[in-house]
């Protein structure tokens, strides 16, 4: 009784459920996956890896929080499936492939973290900010594990020049709300723009190599 009262106060406020959910569904991928995610994974490099790649300049792959474990798979099946395919840019945002990598039966993820990094159609970018307590601020993730191949590109991630003072100052103690912030609008022009990343007109690694990022390209 006393457990379901701490669950519902003060868990809510501290999204308990949600990172119970969490670690439940993180320690099923780590140690045998998911069947059913792993077939729409399949599904979707299918899907990706179809038609004419010479009429493709890029394929950008995303991934949020946990979502990028499965962004890293989804990357390694597609270079299968597709050897001589298009470019492909894998950006993680507030990313969760360290939780999982850290843990030491994580020899999958581990494999295909190497693939990707040895693949020459790739560049990897891992996005991380400083008040975000779910991702792993400033870690190259390569290096951390202790892995073969070619690094991520890391870059910094400021939340506060993106958003209206009083709309930051209102949500900058909610954690969540702020890890969600990486795959949310801005509204401010920022160096970092989930929405020009995924649907504007410029590619992925001159965004990440430009420190304005867009904003010196777009007038008023």
């Amino acid at each position: 009784v006393i457990f379901a009262l701490l669950l519902h106060w003060p868990g809510n406020r501290l999204f308990l459920d949600h990172l119970f959910d969490d670690w439940i569904y993180a320690s099923r991928v780590l140690r045998h996956g998911d069947a059913t995610v792993e077939a729409r994974l399949d599904r979707l490099a299918t899907e990706l890896t179809a038609g004419d790649s010479a009429a493709v300049s890029e394929v950008l792959i995303v991934g949020h929080s946990l979502g990028s474990v499965h962004a890293a798979e989804l990357v390694a099946r597609m270079i299968r499936l597709a050897p001589d395919g298009p470019p492909i840019r894998f950006a993680s945002v507030g990313s969760s492939i360290l939780k999982i990598g850290l843990h030491r039966g994580a020899k999958r993820l581990k494999a295909t973290l190497e693939f990707i990094a040895a693949s020459p159609r790739t560049i990897w970018v891992e996005f991380h900010a400083l008040n975000d307590v779910m991702n792993f601020y400033k870690s190259e993730p390569m290096a951390v594990l202790g892995l073969k191949g070619r690094p991520a590109m890391t870059r910094v991630v400021r939340f506060r020049p993106m958003l209206e003072p009083g709309y930051y100052a209102r949500m900058q103690r909610n954690f969540f709300r702020l890890h969600s912030q990486f795959v949310s609008g801005n509204d401010r022009r920022a160096p970092y723009d989930y929405f020009m990343m995924l649907l504007g007109p410029f590619a992925l690694e001159a965004l990440v190599r430009s420190p304005a990022g867009a904003t010196p390209w777009i007038d008023e």
